[in-house]
């Protein structure tokens, strides 16, 4: 919301105009790095804009490496199993969004149908908008956790 409040106020059109350039430069030697039409960026972070989407996808990512790596193993530990062992639906989930932005994000092909609880993202080319962002926040807050059939450690 922070950056579609950005494209209103400070990079709308009326404050910069159409021909204007937004340029990004290294702090030591002020050389430019990128640069990138007013216009452009403005489309880009309108709320559920391409930068959005980027930064939904970088969160999920984080959301679901931050459980594999870390608290699955934790859970694992305490219960005395293999992390392998440890599962939740909604983290599945999230390992199948991460592998599709991570590797066919630009292709229309998202399937759905392996989801478990995000069972409402339609299949095609993958967009989650502010609103999908909070159902797939409330599905993590309330997400379980089980062992599946398991050797003890």
């Amino acid at each position: 919301l922070g950056l579609a409040e950005l494209s209103n106020t400070a990079l709308s059109a009326t404050q910069c105009g159409d021909l204007a350039s937004f340029t990004l430069r290294e702090n030591g030697s002020g050389e430019i790095i990128s640069e990138l039409p007013a216009r452009f960026l403005r489309q880009g972070i309108k709320k559920d804009g391409p930068i959005s989407q980027t930064i939904a996808f970088s969160i999920l990512s984080w959301i679901y490496a931050s459980w594999d790596h870390k608290y699955r193993k934790k859970i694992a530990d305490e219960l005395n199993v293999k992390s392998d062992f440890v599962m939740s639906d909604i983290m599945g989930d999230l390992r199948l969004i991460r592998n599709y932005a991570a590797h066919d994000l630009s292709s229309p092909d998202f399937d759905p149908s392996k989801l478990q609880i995000l069972s409402w993202l339609k299949p095609g080319l993958l967009i989650l908008s502010s609103a999908d962002m909070d159902k797939i926040q409330l599905k993590i807050n309330s997400m379980q956790v089980y062992v599946r059939e398991t050797r003890r450690k």
